[in-house]
């Protein structure tokens, strides 16, 4: 992850990539900021190879309207879900904008 070139990067005029949080197999997600109010969000982005594999495209954005129907402590929230046509990265650039949360989020029980 280290020369990362989303580092830096500003999405729609609204969010600013800070720093690699996660890698995996599908893909990587982003700390950024959402701009000019510096609300934290995270970015997931599939990885090059499967945003240009339809199937595989098919399947994040299932799993991505799947998850945006979700309300439930337990569940990210989605903010909004894109495909980058024009993007530097990779031919398309496929992501989805969660809610940021805290580590401690996934060790302690919901509060309601």
């Amino acid at each position: 992850m280290k020369d990362d070139a989303r580092i830096g990067t500003v999405l729609d005029g609204r969010y600013r990539i800070v720093e690699p949080l996660s890698k995996g197999g599908m893909g990587i997600i982003y700390r950024a900021e959402r701009i000019p109010v510096g609300r934290p969000v995270a970015i997931k982005f599939l990885h090059a190879l499967f945003a240009s594999h339809p199937e595989a495209r098919v399947r994040f954005e299932r799993e991505t309207r799947a998850l945006s129907k979700l309300a439930h402590p337990h569940c990210v929230s989605i903010v909004v879900a894109a495909v980058d046509c024009d993007s530097p990265a990779a031919n398309q650039a496929v992501r989805v904008t969660l809610k940021l949360c805290s580590p401690t989020w996934l060790t302690q029980p919901p509060t309601t």
